[in-house]
């Protein structure tokens, strides 16, 4: 166990460094590919109780003025994790690894709300953002329509 960068005692006691877990993240887009950023450990329980590491990356958790990075629908976030459980952690099952996307501004328990992993599969994750529309305009003013709206925010032309 000489390649740990902590003694078992220390996990025990602090849990995991995201490196110990996380070997590669990468934001990839059409045009370009960028290391993950803006990481955030939390502790997260599962449905027995015990309490998970979690990582999450691109998070804007406590920074309600940052911008949101826009990733087009093409781009991906590619992971490589370390699972290695019988080397840093006492586990009670074979699923290793929860992953869960959610909104950049807020926090989600993977273990409760997101997907399971398990070692030597590949997962597609697609992603809805739901737009609410505020629809008390001031009196005189016109009302846009939600296609409208679309295609002013988003360049999206939808036909009714």
């Amino acid at each position: 166990m000489s390649h740990l960068s902590r003694t078992l005692e220390d996990l025990d006691m602090f849990g995991l460094k995201r490196s110990d877990l996380i070997q590669l993240c990468m934001v990839i887009k059409e045009t370009d590919a960028a290391p993950c950023k803006n990481y955030l450990s939390i502790i997260a329980s599962d449905e027995n109780g015990f309490p998970n590491n979690c990582f999450v990356i691109e998070s804007l958790w406590g920074k309600p003025d940052a911008e949101e990075e826009r990733i087009p629908i093409t781009g991906k976030i590619a992971m490589m994790l370390k699972l290695k459980p019988e080397e840093y952690m006492a586990y009670f099952d074979l699923v290793l690894a929860h992953i869960l996307m959610h909104d950049a501004y807020g926090l989600g328990n993977p273990m409760k709300e997101g997907l399971t992993l398990e070692a030597g599969m590949s997962h597609n994750i697609f992603v809805n953002k739901a737009r609410n529309l505020d629809t008390a305009y001031p009196e005189g003013e016109a009302k846009l329509t939600v296609a409208e709206d679309l295609k002013i925010s988003t360049g999206t032309e939808v036909r009714e």
